[in-house]
C-alpha cells in the first residue's frame, strides 16, 4: 500500500501530505477509518491554512465534517 505513496503529486504539497497521512496511518493503526479521517481533516485544515481554499469543494468538507463527527462521537471501531 504504501508503494502508491510515490506516485503522489508533490507540486500540490497539501494534497501530497494528507495523502501521506491517510496512507501512513491506515498502516499504523490498522484502521482505515482513522486513515481516511485523518487524511480528509489534513485535506480541509491544510487548504484553510495555506489559504488554498478555493480549491476545496463542499463535498470534501461535509465527508471530513462527517468522518470528525464519527470518530469524536465514538462510533468507530
Amino acid at each position: 500500500m504504501l508503494s502508491n505513496v510515490s506516485k503522489l503529486d508533490f507540486d500540490d504539497f497539501v494534497g501530497a501530505i494528507s495523502g501521506l497521512i491517510c496512507a501512513v496511518f491506515i498502516v499504523l493503526t490498522s484502521n482505515i477509518v482513522i486513515g481516511i479521517m485523518l487524511g480528509f481533516a489534513a485535506l480541509v485544515i491544510g487548504r484553510i491554512v495555506s489559504g488554498d481554499i478555493k480549491r476545496l469543494n463542499v463535498d470534501t468538507v461535509i465527508i471530513a465534517i462527517v468522518l470528525v463527527a464519527f470518530y469524536a462521537g465514538g462510533w468507530a471501531i
